[in-house]
């Protein structure tokens, strides 16, 4: 059983910890599990299913499907799932609303850029615009607290 909670965790691409953190265990308890150290209690058993939508007869048995399959799907909760933040699930959706001629214009616009930066590079950049773009919502929303137009500051 422990292989299979190592499965369901790697295919979530979720690391010890936040694995952990989200069923109330520490990083340490899921390794001694992950390695046959440790037996899996019932609670956690039931906390993994209902936390990651695992199917409990998979997880105790090897039977059926890893995940319970949902009657209608949820890009919300899937992205939630997989640990995107708010600002990636928006623009997932962006992207998926945008034609295929759209797209491949944007891949065509931004590849040069993106091939220019490293990877800590385009998430620090993406970082800095998520700031920026909370830093100047509130000084709107402080402008409008005191009631002043931009022409005013």
């Amino acid at each position: 059983m422990y292989k299979r909670m190592t499965k369901v965790r790697k295919r979530l691409n979720l690391t010890q910890d936040t694995f952990a953190s989200t069923i109330g265990l520490s990083r340490s308890a899921i390794s001694n599990i992950e390695n046959g150290n440790r037996t899996i209690t019932n609670r956690v058993i039931l906390d993994i299913c209902r936390e990651f939508n695992v199917n409990e007869e998979w997880l105790r048995t090897g039977s059926g499907h890893m995940f319970i399959e949902p009657s209608t799907f949820s890009f919300d909760e899937y992205a939630k799932q997989i640990g995107c933040s708010e600002l990636k699930t928006e623009l997932l959706k962006f992207l998926l609303d945008l034609d295929n001629d759209t797209i491949h214009k944007l891949i065509k616009a931004f590849k040069p850029i993106c091939d220019k930066l490293s990877e800590e590079e385009l998430i620090a950049a993406v970082e800095t615009t998520t700031n920026h773009l909370s830093i100047t919502e509130d000084v709107e929303n402080y402008r409008k607290e005191l009631g002043l137009n931009k022409k005013d500051i």
